[in-house]
């Protein structure tokens, strides 16, 4: 009988809120977990978080919005384990001050 291979899931955003909780919930489903946020240090809390809860973890930092390192994490996740079977990208930022000016001018109507 084949040993299954775990699943490799790729988590965006993933050092605290929404994304840590997905991820928790990817590795109690027994999922080997990417992550990447863009503040390291945040990041490595989480990894070790899951790791001392029994997971397979690779954290890379990386900022979404730069092409570059996004084109590494997406590299560094499928040398992981050689592929990648789930990808929630749950990275975002939030700037209410920007929102209200494009609100303002009509940016968020149409």
């Amino acid at each position: 009988m084949e040993v299954p291979t775990p699943r490799t899931a790729l988590v965006t955003g993933a050092s605290r809120g929404l994304g840590l909780l997905v991820a928790r919930e990817l590795a109690r489903r027994g999922y080997s977990l990417v992550l990447c946020a863009r503040t390291a240090d945040d990041l490595y809390a989480a990894r070790d978080d899951l790791t001392a809860r029994g997971a397979d973890v690779l954290a890379v930092p990386c900022d979404v919005r730069n092409a570059q390192e996004v084109e590494y994490l997406v590299a560094r996740a499928i040398g992981h384990r050689g592929g990648l079977d789930l990808v929630v990208n749950v990275a975002g930022s939030t700037s209410w001050s920007t929102w209200r000016a494009s609100s303002r001018s009509g940016r968020w109507s149409r």
